[in-house]
């Protein structure tokens, strides 16, 4: 299974998995810039997904205000939603 998500979102998904069947222990993955050259992988378990997330730099309730506040929308080209990803300086500077 793959998701495509916020980290302000982990915490609700991680229950909602383990309510739907997903052990605690399943394996799981957080990964950022897929197929870029500077991609970077977290291996982690379904429990812990908001924590390897947090443990990376990134506040999930901060990163997710941003984005409201921000509404990156559909019109914007992929240079200009590119500004909105975790990993962006921009949004390492307003959410770490």
């Amino acid at each position: 299974m793959v998701l495509f998500l916020s980290t302000g979102l982990l915490a609700k998904v991680t229950k909602e998995l383990i309510a739907g069947g997903y052990a605690p222990d399943a394996p799981a993955a957080i990964v950022y810039k897929a197929s870029w050259p500077d991609e970077k992988v977290f291996h982690c378990t379904v429990a812990t997904l908001e924590e390897t997330a947090k443990a990376n730099g990134l506040d999930p309730q901060k990163y997710l205000q941003y984005l409201l506040d921000k509404r990156p929308g559909s019109e914007m080209t992929d240079e200009e939603l590119e500004q909105f990803l975790p990993w962006s300086s921009e949004v390492k500077a307003a959410c770490s």
